[in-house]
């Protein structure tokens, strides 16, 4: 059986059969090494026994030890039966103790798949891709599609219960899997009926099976009377076809079955069979046995959290006593992710032997980020991602941050491949050795997976990423997967070389760079990374199948609900369940047969805890058939039943610590000398605001969303507008609505291809009647005499001597030779009419207004003043796209509301710099869209708590605008 099979246990009953396909000296991680003394679970007396039972037998059939092999079913388990032998017999010679994995391997038996499949998933899935081409609908199949993982399944699982019969009755075996594949199976049509036979055509394709050479051995035993080489069976957790095989085939009198399974539906079919429970009547039921001996313990859990919880509180509660090690049952995968994680906070020593998926882990994240770099659509985030995961000191550090604050700062959602006007240096350097690399990753363009694989080789070595990842033990087995070791060779340099089974095959593959990254993720995805263990774990993680026999002195069962430790799995395939019995697969019955076995192998360790939900979601919860079974025993046996384990979580009560409203007073030497409008609203509507965003100058990361939102309407709606009435101004020939309305839908268009065409939908769905609209306006606008200057043109005035007021006006126009202010707002209209609603509420014109007294900036520097700035007016367009309307807005007295604005400015700022605390005073909308709401943390004050600058000041504080104080 292959390895990997093991590692994915991708059904429940691939779960089961674990126990006979573990490697081992392949899988990292296994607990085999552990020197856990014997006595540190219950098993001590049962492989002393064993121990003593296979040597008694072999003393009666005239056998030294070394003569014997015991065939144990799964590798964790031989280190207990090796110490129990010295234990009873001494130090003397002891028998060759396997699993029939490591037995075959010592022989030198390997698997040779020829043209079927090898057991790699990586592999198997290109090969699989080969099979579906030979269907006849396959021409038209997207290889990528869900046929090719159930064809890898189905094809592995005949190619592993082949390999349990002896060679020469495997064609008996193929003939009858083709003709129940040729079968129709209910529900299954198409395409899919298709996969059974040629599931059968490829798993039979296999040449040499590494077992093989196990048969040969039992062949060859039986041929010579005069060998003396005995086989000893150990049976837990349910018989295995492949040990049944090679036993059957095994002299009679040079064999020995002995079944440790308290019971067994399948009874040992030889005569040389002991029970090593004779104690025990065959009609007993064993969890009787148990109930009485040491039940169980058992919590009933609300919800997933709680259930994971009380399980790591069971084990913390059980390292505290002593008791350890603790085995701590994989059932449910995903609270016993969540049982890691508390534990691993505690500091306990964990060994996972069920591992998580590949794909999860930080090196895996790496590798896909920069593959995903070389697409064509991939978004700055990508690229952004892929190279700040790099180690610290690569030679992208620093210029990368610029670029970077570059991309975010002008929110370009898409990777830029030029630098934008304006950009620093070191920006602009990162930038082209990025774009370096990523041109190298495209341009493979249609090529083999081979050819992609050696260019992504090239590109991890370029950019340090590969130095990495072969420093951390997931990133070295991202690399093994890849093959990244023999991308590298240079077969023409060496005339031995033979190309392995994965370079014939990635050499044959084409594939665009698309399909690439879609083959990546899929191979880090099937594989399951296993971390390093401690020397000397206090918790394992790990299978029911692997839980038997092994000297733990307690176990946890989380997921003991009816819906995870149940009797009726799904199955991978298409086969019906009559088919699955005769071919030797995953049944039903199979399944459940050994569930039961395992079980109570589980059972007999001398703690066990099981826990269970009661529901999820809302939907009610039971124990499973096995708990509920366990439960009844104890009634039937005339005992009370046991009462539900008290949570064994420690509640500690915690005062509560509401947080204190913050009051900064700002040092002088964060006094502002140069403001915004947008900081002056900022300070109006909350000082702590002010202070955190524009004082202390701190700021959250820009989004680079691809989704387009209002804001990103606006900015396009500004650029749009100033691009046409810039062209227009040019123009020489009369402004018509015809001709306004094909150059501002040019505009529009030219405008539009920045931006994801999928995202605009709505925006041209809106655009004809705001566009009219605008213009409708724009054409009575002009006939009073509006006409148009300049558009986004930055000012500066100086207000004080210390304060310098600074701002972009979208739009600055003349009207009968006086400037007009224009400030476009694509907001809704009545928010807009709300601005200019109440006296001295607007800040945005007024301070426009102020600008007007200063001068106009390019590059930095002052390069003039607008005329008659005195006589300036200001208004707010409005361009409501939702309602398809235009309309022009003003304050009733722009210069009043000016002078009151700069008082108040003045004041405000001088009260600041006196030591006036910045007080969290914001309210409704100022605090929903706030970037300071996480420091001021005002969800978390006291009940009873205001700022020394309360609510109830509110009032006061708009008239301060006018007199320039703000309120005490």
């Amino acid at each position: 059986m292959d390895v990997n099979s093991d590692i994915k246990a991708k059904s429940c009953f691939s779960m089961a059969v674990t126990t006979h396909s573990v490697n081992d000296d392949t899988l990292p991680g296994l607990t085999s090494a552990w020197d856990w003394p014997l006595e540190s679970g219950a098993t001590s007396s049962l492989w002393r026994r064993v121990a003593a039972e296979i040597n008694e037998w072999g003393k009666r059939g005239g056998l030294i030890p070394t003569q014997i092999t015991v065939v144990l079913p799964f590798v964790q388990v031989i280190s207990p039966l090796r110490k129990a032998w010295q234990q009873e017999l001494g130090d003397g010679l002891i028998p060759r103790i396997e699993t029939t994995q490591t037995w075959a391997a010592r022989l030198g038996g390997v698997h040779q798949p020829g043209a079927g499949p090898c057991g790699d998933p990586v592999l198997d899935h290109l090969q699989a891709q080969s099979w579906l081409r030979r269907l006849e609908q396959g021409q038209a199949l997207d290889l990528a599609n869900a046929l090719v993982e159930p064809l890898v399944t189905m094809a592995n699982d005949l190619m592993q219960a082949a390999g349990t019969l002896a060679p020469q009755e495997r064609a008996a075996y193929w003939k009858q899997a083709g003709q129940l594949a040729e079968q129709p199976q209910p529900g299954v049509a198409g395409v899919e009926a298709a996969l059974g036979p040629l599931a059968v055509a490829w798993a039979s394709a296999t040449e040499v099976w590494a077992t093989d050479i196990l048969f040969a051995l039992a062949d060859n035993v039986s041929a010579l009377s005069q060998q003396r080489t005995a086989l000893v069976v150990v049976q837990a957790g349910g018989p295995d076809a492949l040990t049944q095989n090679l036993f059957a085939r095994w002299p009679q009198q040079q064999r020995l079955w002995l079944n440790l399974d308290l019971f067994s539906s399948q009874q040992a079919h030889v005569q040389s069979t002991p029970d090593m429970f004779k104690r025990m009547e065959v009609q007993t039921d064993p969890l009787a046995v148990i109930a009485k001996e040491h039940p169980p313990v058992w919590q009933i859990a609300s919800d997933a959290e709680d259930e994971a919880e009380r399980a790591a509180a069971e084990v913390i509660n059980l390292l505290n006593a002593g008791v350890m090690p603790v085995a701590l049952c994989s059932q449910d995968r995903p609270i016993a992710r969540r049982v890691r994680a508390l534990l691993s906070r505690q500091g306990v020593a964990l060994a996972d032997e069920t591992g998580w998926t590949l794909s999860t882990t930080r090196s895996a994240a790496l590798v896909m980020s920069l593959v995903r770099s070389g697409l064509w659509d991939a978004p700055a985030d990508t690229l952004l991602d892929a190279f700040k995961a790099l180690p610290p000191n690569h030679e992208f550090t620093g210029g990368l941050d610029v670029l970077e604050a570059c991309i975010r700062k002008q929110e370009v959602p898409k990777w830029p491949y030029e630098a934008r006007p304006g950009w620093p240096l070191a920006a602009q350097q990162v930038l082209r050795r990025i774009n370096d690399l990523v041109t190298t990753l495209r341009g493979t363009g249609q090529s083999s997976l081979w050819a992609h694989l050696q260019v992504f080789d090239q590109v991890l070595e370029q950019c340090g990423a590969k130095a990495f990842l072969l420093r951390d033990a997931a990133g070295i087995e991202a690399l093994q997967i890849l093959h990244c070791h023999e991308l590298s060779a240079q077969p023409e340099a060496d005339a031995e070389y033979v190309l392995s089974d994965f370079a014939r095959q990635a050499q044959a593959v084409s594939m665009n760079y698309a399909d690439f990254v879609r083959w990546v993720a899929h191979a880090l995805e099937t594989v399951t990374f296993i971390p390093p263990a401690p020397e000397q774990p206090q918790v394992v993680i790990t299978p029911l199948a692997r839980v038997m026999l092994r000297p733990f002195a307690a176990i946890v069962i989380p997921g003991c609900d009816e819906a995870r430790l149940t009797a009726a799995p799904s199955l991978p395939g298409f086969w019906r369940e009559s088919d699955r019995i005769a071919l030797g697969l995953a049944s039903r019955q199979r399944w459940w047969q050994r569930l039961q076995a395992q079980w109570v192998q589980a059972l007999r360790l001398p703690r066990v805890s099981l826990i269970w939900r009661s529901i999820e979601g809302s939907q009610p919860l039971g124990p499973a058939t096995l708990v509920q079974r366990l439960l009844n025993a104890e009634a039937e046996g005339g005992m009370q039943l046991s009462d539900q384990q008290p949570d064994q979580r420690t509640m500690r009560l915690l005062e509560a610590q509401s947080t204190p409203v913050p009051a900064p007073r700002p040092a002088k030497r964060l006094q502002v000398d140069m403001l915004s409008a947008s900081a002056y609203q900022a300070l109006r509507n909350c000082p702590y605001r002010f202070y955190a965003l524009y004082m202390m100058q701190l700021r959250e990361p820009d989004e680079l969303d691809s989704e387009l939102d209002q804001r990103d309407y606006g900015n396009w709606l500004h650029a749009v507008l100033k691009q046409f009435h810039e062209q227009r101004a040019h123009q020489n020939f009369p402004c018509t609505m015809a001709s306004d309305t094909e150059l501002l839908n040019a505009c529009a268009q030219q405008l539009s291809e920045n931006y994801d065409q999928a995202a605009l939908i709505l925006w041209r769905a809106r655009w004809p009647d705001i566009s009219v609209a605008y213009l409708s306006w724009l054409h009575g606008y002009e006939s009073e005499g509006g006409q148009f200057e300049q558009a986004e043109l930055a000012m500066r005035s100086q207000l004080t001597d210390q304060i310098t007021l600074q701002g972009r006006i979208d739009r600055l126009d003349k009207k009968r030779d006086a400037p007009v202010v224009i400030d476009y707002k694509t907001e809704r209209r009545s928010k807009t009419r709300q601005r200019v609603n109440e006296p001295f509420e607007d800040v945005q014109l007024p301070f426009y207004a102020l600008l007007m007294e200063g001068q106009m900036v390019k590059g930095g520097d002052a390069v003039g003043e607008v005329s008659q700035a005195d006589a300036a007016s200001a208004f707010y367009l409005s361009l409501d796209e939702r309602e398809g309307n235009v309309e022009a807005f003003s304050v009733k007295d722009l210069a009043q509301d000016k002078q009151a604005l700069r008082q108040g400015i003045v004041n405000d700022l001088q009260r600041l710099e006196d030591g006036f605390p910045a007080d969290p005073i914001g309210q409704a909308q100022a605090c929903a869209y706030c970037s300071a709401i996480g420091l001021c943390r005002k969800k978390y004050w006291e009940a009873d708590a205001q700022p020394a600058f309360s609510a109830a000041d509110t009032a006061a504080t708009k008239g301060a605008v006018q007199t320039g104080k703000l309120h005490d």
